[in-house]
């Protein structure tokens, strides 16, 4: 049990816990998501919103202000007990935005990949504070993950949002590189998606790499190499032959044909995305469902040889 994380707890249910818009919350010391709820919802009230929900939406993004230092009230006591709810002193639990307060801001700031960010709350950093995702690296993390999530908030989060510094590669920051790939491509934001719809994988078709080309969509290839688990550098944002080698290994090890000395489509799907590009040629496949005589042989017509039963 955290002794701060049952104050803030406490805090939660003796100031809201008579509003009909506040769910009075568990106080056990520990940091859930029920807890987090109870501070957004904290949030919502405080914003003026009259249909609260867990959720941190866009209605909540939109009227959320900066909380500066200096700043006293319930706002401040929001902000000070994310912070202690997600593993930054603030110095104390009062109410004042102090020095204490902004040290501790800057700090998940830092964390967040904004080394030089001032230590005022904004909303970007408040719907980050509000949440479940870390911002250290966690015991199964990779720290060369960890600094690519932090390289990817500072270019992208005004595309899409703050997300996770815990060293994962997982769904979600899968789901960042794409929308990096997506604002690289001229997709407006208001059209991404994070995932590869026609839109992005027509564009992304007609783009291809060869030594000596630079990009920020090169930068992406390499992170998401790294994710990968292919060792490559991430500061460059050029097609080199190093890089060149290295895809080609990436490429033989899922047996898909890469251009000599170029990079394109098939490969930059195959590395954000699980099945890859699927109008490539193959040998094998795997289904489902029983086939029957007719389906073997249409897939043997086809040129398929290998067929596993999932």
């Amino acid at each position: 049990m955290d002794a701060m994380v049952l104050k803030v707890q406490k805090w939660l249910n003796d100031t809201y816990g008579q509003d009909s818009r506040f769910n009075r919350i568990t106080e056990d010391g520990k940091t859930g998501w029920g807890t987090i709820y109870g501070l957004r919802r904290a949030l919502q009230i405080e914003l003026g919103i009259q249909e609260t929900s867990n959720s941190f939406g866009p209605t909540t993004y939109s009227l959320c202000p900066t909380i500066a230092q200096g700043s006293e009230g319930n706002l401040v006591y929001i902000v000070q007990g994310g912070l202690w709810c997600k593993g930054y002193s603030p110095g104390g639990f009062n109410g004042y935005y102090g020095n204490g307060t902004y040290a501790a801001v800057k700090a998940l700031k830092t964390d967040a990949g904004f080394p030089t960010a001032s230590g005022n709350m904004q909303r970007d950093f408040m719907r980050a504070l509000l949440d479940m995702s870390a911002f250290t690296c966690l015991s199964q993390g990779s720290e060369a993950v960890r600094t690519i999530q932090q390289q990817l908030n500072y270019d992208y989060y005004d595309y899409y949002q703050i997300c996770p510094c815990d060293g994962l590669y997982n769904r979600d920051m899968n789901k960042m590189l794409i929308y990096a790939l997506q604002k690289e491509l001229g997709i407006p934001k208001s059209s991404a998606t994070g995932t590869w719809g026609p839109t992005t994988i027509s564009k992304c078709k007609e783009k291809s790499f060869s030594i000596g080309n630079s990009s920020p969509i090169v930068k992406l290839i390499r992170y998401a190499l790294v994710c990968n688990g292919f060792s490559v550098s991430t500061s460059s944002s050029t097609y080199d032959s190093t890089l060149d080698t290295i895809l080609k290994n990436f490429s033989n090890s899922l047996m898909i044909n890469k251009p000599t000395n170029q990079c394109n489509y098939t490969v930059i799907k195959s590395l954000l995305s699980s099945n890859g590009d699927t109008s490539r040629s193959a040998l094998g496949c795997d289904t489902a469902t029983k086939l029957t005589s007719v389906q073997i042989q249409t897939l043997k017509n086809n040129g398929y040889q290998y067929v596993v039963d999932i």
